[in-house]
């Protein structure tokens, strides 16, 4: 068998988040960051483990031959009739001999390329927007570590110019696209779900909605007002509502349930960035908009797990058209081979 090369999912870990106590006074931080900073870090994040059953597989040999063997997508064999699978979205920047991330960040109207690729995402397949990147608090925190997305809190970090000691918090974050939103109604215990119009953000200062898991209700009330950042960027939050405890129905492996965690709207930025940071934010922002899923039309998915070999016209079509969007819109994305069952 020809060997397989793993490809390898970035896990986004460059976040930044602000202080939230009643009793702090806001940082106010004079951070500069770059794109090619930004997408270096990107580059080196961690990255799921290759011996994951749920890796996302592209065998360059097998595209050319067309040939896609039961073994790699065995996971397919496991899945019921009418489960719901899904192609996860890849950005090939930065391989094969590709454009570097940093280099197309600072290309011409790379942003403005990224948002149309985003929109006809939408408007050619169902695509679904879901992600667990952190959001960082900024300031002591003195809550339990349990609240981190990785298990530690208060982790000093140097900014120049800024003498005084500072801490960051990487939260365990949800943030889920338009299309799931209203599978929260049944989970919220105080306050509401989102809205329609909490999906659009359309100025800097603009603030965004949040929902907060059981645990935060001996935090915060319904109406706080949060600072936090998101790729360096600070952001406005305020808490609508909380969830039931124990909530599982979006909670990522291995993750048992959302008590711990921040959900917010993975909205779309219907503004121009104002400086360097928001521009390195909305950039880095839409990579991830980007890495959405499509969810396969229901006789696909029961196509394929009747019969995992029936893969192989349903991969190339759709490998078709997500290259051709890409290329429509001047940007580096592509599917792997097995579809697969989203792990929230």
């Amino acid at each position: 068998m020809k060997r397989v090369l793993i490809l390898m999912l970035v896990f986004f870990n460059l976040v930044a988040c602000s202080n939230t106590n009643e009793d702090k006074e806001e940082i106010s931080l004079n951070t500069d960051i770059s794109t090619e900073d930004t997408s270096e870090n990107l580059k080196n994040e961690d990255v799921i483990n290759e011996e994951s059953k749920n890796t996302n597989i592209i065998n360059e040999d097998i595209k050319k031959n067309k040939d896609i063997k039961t073994e790699i997508c065995g996971e397919i064999t496991k899945y019921q009739q009418n489960d719901e699978l899904y192609y996860q979205l890849l950005f090939t920047y930065d391989r094969d001999g590709n454009l570097s991330l940093s280099d197309f960040f600072t290309s011409d109207n790379s942003l403005e390329k990224l948002k149309k690729f985003n929109t006809a995402l939408k408007s050619t397949f169902d695509y679904n927007e879901l992600n667990n990147q952190p959001l960082e608090y900024r300031g002591y925190f003195e809550y339990d570590k349990k609240f981190s997305e990785f298990g530690r809190i208060n982790e000093q970090i140097e900014i120049q110019g800024q003498k005084e000691d500072l801490y960051r918090t990487n939260l365990r974050t949800l943030m889920i696209g338009e299309s799931f939103y209203k599978q929260l109604d049944n989970y919220i215990e105080e306050g509401k779900n989102f809205s329609s119009q909490d999906f659009t953000v359309n100025s800097s200062e603009q603030e965004i909605s949040m929902i907060l898991g059981n645990s935060y209700k001996d935090i915060y009330k319904i109406g706080d007002e949060i600072n936090l950042y998101l790729f360096q960027k600070p952001l406005k939050f305020k808490v609508i509502g909380f969830l039931k405890k124990d909530s599982e129905k979006f909670a990522p492996y291995p993750a048992k349930n959302l008590n711990e965690t921040v959900v917010i709207p993975f909205y779309d930025i219907n503004y121009m960035p104002n400086n360097k940071i928001d521009d390195s934010y909305q950039k880095m922002y839409y990579i991830q908009k980007n890495s959405g899923y499509i969810k396969l039309e229901e006789s696909e998915t029961n196509e394929v797990i009747k019969n995992v070999e029936n893969i192989e016209n349903i991969y190339y079509d759709y490998l078709e058209r997500v290259e051709k969007l890409a290329k429509e819109n001047d940007v580096l994305f592509s599917i792997p081979i097995c579809p697969t069952k989203i792990e929230y």
